[in-house]
């Protein structure tokens, strides 16, 4: 049970750290535990600018201020469409609503 509230702890602070972050190019935002570490993974459309390199970086830093003993990293994959496949343990906490293609 301790472990699940662990989970919850970091989905809450990275929802609460998107708020006044996300782009209109942020296609989907997880977030994975790995040991003592924070991965947040940001799926764009095409090629972040350098203020969403920044955003990154300041949403990041905001999730990590929670947790005293974490460690984090961010990384971005720019991916205009197909299908978003999560990794083992990854959590999706953003996701953009997305036309249907036939």
């Amino acid at each position: 049970m301790t472990e699940y509230r662990e989970e919850v702890r970091f989905i809450l602070a990275l929802n609460g750290a998107l708020i006044g972050e996300v782009t209109a190019n942020m296609r989907a935002i997880t977030i994975r535990r790995d040991r003592n570490e924070l991965w947040t993974r940001f799926i764009f459309y095409r090629s972040p600018s350098e203020d969403e390199i920044e955003a990154m970086g300041c949403i990041g830093t905001e999730v990590l201020s929670n947790f005293r003993d974490e460690s984090g990293s961010e990384n971005y994959e720019v991916m205009p469409s197909g299908r978003i496949e999560r990794q083992p343990n990854e959590y999706l906490v953003f996701k953009r609503k997305e036309e249907e293609t036939p």
